[in-house]
């Protein structure tokens, strides 16, 4: 075989309109990297392109990433105000704050035991400035940021060297955020991959489709 060596584009970004309410637009968020921001901007715009005028954000079994790309969706998305608050060892704290611009649209966030660090900052944050309504199963629960610190034959030492916190609320680190509203998912659905299931067996997907439709 002749293979040419290239850049390969990750795609952490995937989107569709809801297969049970065309007016939903769904976007799933695998995890949060430099190529993220541009791609969630994007899935927006095509959705709202194509009739969406709701939107569910689906985190479960997001890991986490980039402190950065964190920042630019959360920024686009809520008002001015502070969006994450990062502590250290000595109690000195600095804060990332959005600029006053933000999007508008009918929010809800998908999450579960799966949903972690940036990925939890992402839920609350949107929770905090009540842009969001969250649905699913207690998250995971890390609040600490890691460091590399090289060591000179090459290798490196990762430390947990400082906390963050959600802009308003308590910190999650052992302990995970409690959505809005609770739901596991069906018992018929257990053992089945996540990207199998359809939206109508998806129940944490029909309760925040619910929510949008009835306002409980």
């Amino acid at each position: 075989y002749s293979i040419e060596r290239g850049f390969v584009k990750e795609q952490t970004v995937t989107h569709r309109i809801c297969e049970t309410d065309k007016t939903v637009g769904i976007i799933k968020i695998l995890e949060f990297d430099a190529t993220t921001p541009d791609q969630f901007k994007a899935a927006i715009d095509e959705l709202k392109a194509n009739g969406a005028e709701k939107l569910i954000f689906d985190v479960r079994y997001n890991p986490g990433g980039n402190l950065t790309s964190i920042c630019e969706i959360l920024d686009f998305l809520v008002p001015e105000g502070p969006i994450i608050r990062i502590r250290d060892k000595d109690g000195n704290e600095e804060t990332v704050d959005s600029d006053e611009s933000e999007f508008n649209m009918p929010m809800a966030v998908l999450c579960n035991g799966s949903t972690a660090s940036a990925a939890e900052l992402f839920t609350s944050a949107l929770m905090d400035y009540d842009k969001a309504i969250s649905v699913g199963n207690v998250t995971y629960g890390k609040g600490s940021m890691q460091t590399t610190i090289p060591l000179t034959d090459g290798s490196g030492v990762k430390l947990t060297t400082k906390m963050y916190f959600p802009p308003f609320s308590e910190g999650y680190d052992g302990i995970g955020i409690t959505p809005d509203i609770e739901i596991d998912m069906d018992e018929s659905t257990e053992g089945i991959s996540i990207y199998k299931i359809t939206d109508a067996q998806d129940t944490q997907l029909q309760r925040a489709i619910r929510y949008f439709n009835e306002g409980k």
